[in-house]
């Protein structure tokens, strides 16, 4: 078989302020009858010097004493990881008999960006085990939003256990979680060079550049880059492998909340992804475009991405 990239056709839509996304999102996932995933409720970790240990961080309350730069961070994302959730399980409400599931990803790379004094190479790789090792379950105020809207964890959280996982593994064999440092590594280490054979992705042009990855969208002159030069994958690159483990999971179609900062990244990255029809048919995303003056995430864009075979 020859093998062609595929057009990736998106259709943008800004929703009021005051919208309910509900009434926006539900009549695009009418016809989805086929296995779906929901990425929501999509946290990320900061490293607690005094303890010695990765904390996550769900709202923005309680945070003075943070540096600056790690309360822009909350501040930017405000209450996204509980109202994300809980709109989640709303979309479960409304197709009640689809067997959908919630996908909970934490972002566990975020606090080597922000934080001055991370902790880098294997001193932060044990840190991640220990915070998996440690939070067995979901953080409880994201389990008491799943109580409250009538649910049972068990019942609408994917499971991400793998019994073939090491103890040298971030994640623990039995887990409830999905870590971005694990897809990003798994994008520089192994899918890198399965991209390189596929159409509209490409590698070094120089020998300063070895390493790299970019992609180019078709009808786009322009590539854009995946794996940068430092040798580490984007978060655009992140999210390729996460639908990429979604996809080998059965899942067809994809509801996607995402941070306000993560929107360029990710909506590069479902580009690429569609573009290797791999198995998952839509893709809606909800993007977080601000914070009220309450600390409440605004979800004000979505955009529905559908491939096109050519």
């Amino acid at each position: 078989m020859t093998l062609a990239q595929q057009l990736v056709l998106k259709n943008a839509v800004e929703l009021g302020s005051a919208e309910d996304p509900l009434g926006a999102i539900c009549p695009l996932l009418k016809t989805w009858e086929f296995p779906a995933t929901i990425i929501a409720g999509h946290y990320f970790l900061l490293h607690d010097v005094r303890q010695s240990r990765l904390v996550p961080v769900l709202s923005s309350s309680g945070t003075g004493s943070l540096e600056q730069a790690e309360q822009d961070l909350i501040a930017k994302v405000g209450d996204f990881p509980t109202l994300s959730l809980r709109i989640g399980l709303r979309v479960l409400k409304a197709f009640p008999d689809r067997g959908w599931r919630i996908a909970v990803a934490v972002d566990d790379h975020q606090f080597q960006r922000v934080q001055y004094d991370a902790p880098e190479g294997n001193w932060a790789g044990d840190l991640r085990r220990g915070y998996y090792q440690q939070q067995s379950a979901l953080p409880a105020e994201l389990a008491e939003i799943i109580e409250a809207e009538g649910f049972k964890v068990e019942d609408v959280i994917a499971d991400n256990s793998d019994p073939g996982r090491n103890r040298d593994s971030v994640l623990p064999r039995e887990t409830l979680f999905f870590s971005e440092a694990t897809h990003r590594n798994r994008f520089t280490d192994m899918r890198r060079r399965w991209l390189l054979k596929r159409p509209g992705f490409s590698g070094a042009e120089a020998f300063f550049e070895d390493g790299l990855l970019y992609f180019r969208p078709l009808g786009n002159a322009e590539r854009i880059c995946l794996i940068g030069s430092d040798g580490r994958a984007y978060c655009s690159g992140a999210m390729v492998e996460f639908l990429f483990d979604l996809a080998s999971r059965g899942a067809e179609a994809i509801l996607m909340f995402i941070p306000g900062d993560c929107k360029d990244d990710v909506d590069l990255a479902i580009e690429a992804f569609l573009s290797l029809q791999s198995g998952i048919k839509e893709i809606v995303a909800v993007w977080q475009t601000g914070v009220g003056t309450a600390g409440n995430a605004i979800l004000g864009a979505m955009t529905h991405y559908v491939h096109v075979t050519l």
